[in-house]
């Protein structure tokens, strides 16, 4: 019976019953493109602001999603960065002449504003 029950939940569904099939996939296809919107507003807005800030030397801002590498060309001066954002409690890591911010995908408007403030009194 459950072998039976299982086949016929997985079995293939016409696109006509799909959504009588699964009532939340609706719910989840809209929040997830309001997540991958809210990654995209986020994303350019950390791009602008690191754009704007002044880091040592002839720094590359590397931005893909909420991946965020701040290339120093000088592992000493990524490394030092990287300590002074973490005595102020900005958690980045410093790989190389790279440092990296891997902000959560969720993070909101005001979190990433205090952290880019903190990162930017560091530069």
């Amino acid at each position: 019976m459950l072998a039976s029950r299982l086949e016929s939940e997985l079995a293939p569904v016409a696109p006509a019953q799909r959504r009588h099939r699964h009532p939340h996939a609706a719910l989840l296809v809209r929040n997830e493109k309001r997540l991958l919107r809210a990654v995209s507003n986020m994303s350019e807005y950390f791009r602008t602001r690191l754009g704007a800030m002044r880091f040592a030397g002839d720094a590359e801002i590397r931005v893909v999603g909420l991946a965020i590498g701040i290339d120093l060309h000088d592992e000493k001066a990524a490394e030092r960065l990287g300590k002074r954002c973490r005595r102020k409690g900005l958690l980045v890591s410093p790989e190389g002449e790279t440092v990296l911010l891997i902000p959560a995908l969720t993070i909101d408007a005001a979190t990433a504003r205090e952290g880019l403030d903190i990162l930017e009194a560091c530069a």
